[in-house]
């Protein structure tokens, strides 16, 4: 990785105006205190209700949200929903979303990604971890979708709400029709750049091209000669690849 893509104790996000939600106050403090003094201004919000308010009322367009997808009765993912679909009047769709979560749920990173989420982080948090995954999330380049697309996403209920989530051997295909359980859990999905992609890391999205041609199925695991032929063709096509990786759990 190159040094430049490290966060340091000198990152800021001075143009950032960020609101944090989750119900529980530790993790918020945890997220609040490493931003504070960074960035442009912060808000919390200890439930979506609340959130969508602070969305609402903010002086300063908030500009990125960092919110817990386990939280009742309503979680992350259906924060993203509404605000990639325009359902929150003063919330743009392009507004930068990142996903906190205690554990890696495979129908959760799946429906994440489908509603374009910025970035994804597993617990558990530190510093290095959330300065690194907002830089790259603040910085990804994406298109926005139909808000039918969305909306029509399916939804993903975290444990605490009483709902049945499914086990990685029960969920929903993992990408491109390839069960999850085949390749093992995958840890720390995130999106980032070909130059930031460590040798091991394993593609939790199919990789295309710019028209759409697949180059890597998922679950392909990131070798140095398959790094270096993605740089060689993307220099080549002076193309950019959106890059989804995870790491693979030793443990699943």
């Amino acid at each position: 990785m190159s040094s430049s893509s490290q966060p340091s104790s000198e990152t800021t996000f001075r143009d950032t105006t960020f609101l944090i939600v989750d119900d529980k106050p530790h993790f918020r403090n945890m997220v609040h205190s490493t931003l504070a003094g960074r960035t442009g201004g912060i808000a919390d919000a200890s439930s979506v209700d609340r959130a969508i308010t602070l969305l609402n009322q903010s002086v300063h367009a908030i500009s990125c949200v960092i919110c817990d997808w386990e939280m009742a009765p309503v979680g992350g993912l259906e924060l993203l929903r509404m605000i990639r679909c325009g359902a929150i009047a003063n919330a743009s769709p392009l507004t930068c979303v990142i996903i906190l979560t205690s554990r890696a749920d495979a129908a959760a990173v799946k429906a994440a990604m489908e509603l374009d989420v910025n970035g994804f982080i597993v617990a558990p948090l530190s510093v290095e971890k959330l300065l690194k995954t907002t830089s790259q999330a603040l910085s990804r380049r994406w298109l926005l979708q139909r808000p039918a697309h969305y909306a029509s996403v399916p939804a993903v209920l975290a444990p605490q709400t009483g709902a049945a989530v499914p086990t990685p051997e029960a969920s929903p295909a993992f990408g491109y029709g390839k069960p999850f359980a085949r390749r093992g859990s995958l840890m720390n999905v995130r999106v980032c750049a070909l130059e930031d992609i460590q040798p091991g890391a394993v593609l939790a999205r199919d990789l295309r091209d710019n028209h759409g041609h697949l180059l890597l199925g998922t679950g392909t695991e990131l070798k140095p000669a398959i790094i270096s032929r993605l740089k060689h063709a993307a220099r080549w096509r002076a193309e950019h690849y959106e890059v989804w990786v995870g790491d693979r759990d030793a443990h699943a």
